[in-house]
């Protein structure tokens, strides 16, 4: 028993707390219990379908206690006939109550569809002002993400544009580049369908945005953010956006673009599956220029699909073990050139470990691990190629073959 004879509970400290039957205690749970109410009805959907079900409700047992004719079934109807303004006729207010029921079903029926209108409009203005501004969430799967900005973003477009797949044509670029110019590619490039994802990449956040979870490809360009960034800079920054992705996915393939030759080891590092140096490719290009003078304008027409270019395609079961003779005479049946083979590397996983029985796999795990030691950093991409295989030599499973294809053709078929 408390001091002065009050039934209540004492706590530890000699603090007393309501019992459940005090009314203290009934009347917070009432006032937590219409604050939540509250905090629902802020949400105008909420609050117009608490409306509609209000008013439809009151209407139809008005109506069902003034028209004794009619059944419960019938008012329902009738006070959602009349609340949307439909009016069929086929059920009609008899009595002075009824018509008054009637009128302020019409009224409130009115203005609920009124707050619907608005509400939906409002909706859609807001997702288009925020998909223009690149704010809006991407909901896109197998997807393709170029982060950063540079003058080579709009070839990468212009190319997608005329030769990319169906399904490599959707497109999200992260960047800061601002909404006008977004409009102004979304209009050139019909093809593409673009998405834009405001921010800067190497935020996780903005990443999370443009769902790189779920994307098939990303391409990170090597853009400049100011007229004194050095390639170092530059490359520091591609090297924070190529981490960023890969922490969200480890499937995701990673094409960086780098302006520093010595800095292509730490995008490789960072997760990167192939790097692409203009720079030294250019200056392979100039080497070679005096052995071949027209091979500047062959890679031209080669990699902008004007008429003819490279496309990888899977190579048909039936070709598997086979001489590559065989199959380069089968794509020249059909208007291409075989010109190498591909075939993805595979890096040793800790399930495969787990799974091995007999210890071989570990072995061949350490072999794997001492050979990294000894690849040149050509030899460290996710990709093997063969270019220009001899007749003779045999196709291997899981290899693609890479052509050189007329764009007329939409596709090298089996």
């Amino acid at each position: 028993m408390a001091p002065d004879g009050c039934p209540c509970q004492t706590g530890h400290e000699g603090i007393m707390a309501p019992s459940a039957t005090s009314p203290g205690w009934f009347v917070r749970v009432i006032g937590r219990v219409v604050t939540k109410i509250r905090q629902s009805l802020r949400s105008e959907l909420v609050l117009i379908a608490v409306l509609l079900v209000v008013f439809s409700v009151l209407g139809a047992f008005s109506f069902w206690y003034f028209e004794p004719s009619r059944t419960l079934g019938e008012s329902f109807y009738w006070s959602l006939v009349t609340m949307t303004t439909v009016g069929y006729g086929d059920v009609t207010p008899k009595t002075h109550q009824g018509r008054i029921i009637a009128t302020v079903l019409m009224f409130a029926g009115v203005s609920i569809l009124a707050l619907i209108s608005a509400s939906i409009a409002s909706y859609l203005v807001e997702r288009r002002f925020k998909e223009g501004k690149g704010l809006s969430q991407v909901n896109s799967k197998d997807h393709l993400v170029v982060a950063g900005w540079a003058s080579q973003g709009e070839v990468v477009l212009r190319n997608l544009n005329v030769a990319a797949p169906t399904e490599m044509r959707e497109v999200v670029l992260i960047n800061e580049i601002g909404e006008q110019e977004i409009d102004a590619l979304t209009a050139k490039y019909k093809n593409v369908k673009l998405r834009y994802v405001h921010g800067d990449p190497t935020h996780d956040f903005v990443l999370r945005r443009a769902n790189v979870d779920q994307a098939a490809v990303a391409i990170v360009l090597a853009g400049r953010y100011g007229a004194d960034t050095t390639e170092d800079a530059v490359d520091s920054r591609t090297i924070k956006v190529v981490m960023g992705l890969r922490s969200f996915s480890t499937e995701l393939r990673i094409f960086a673009e780098v302006r520093s030759v010595q800095n292509e080891q730490h995008l490789l590092r960072a997760g990167a599956d192939e790097i692409i140096s203009p720079a030294e490719m250019g200056a392979n290009v100039l080497a070679n220029v005096p052995l071949s003078p027209a091979l500047p304008t062959m890679l031209k027409e080669l990699l902008a699909f004007h008429g003819n270019g490279f496309q990888t395609v899977d190579i048909p079961h039936r070709y598997v073990d086979q001489p590559v003779q065989r199959l380069f005479e089968h794509y020249r049946k059909v208007n291409a050139i075989l010109v190498g083979l591909v075939s993805e590397r595979k890096n040793l996983a800790l399930d495969d470990l787990l799974q091995d029985t007999e210890g071989s796999f570990i072995d061949a795990f350490i072999q794997n691990q001492f050979s990294h030691l000894e690849q040149g950093l050509e030899e460290r991409s996710r990709f093997h190629v063969r270019v220009n295989p001899a007749d003779g030599d045999l196709i291997h499973a899981g290899e693609q073959a890479m052509v050189i294809i007329r764009q007329t053709d939409e596709k090298v078929t089996e």
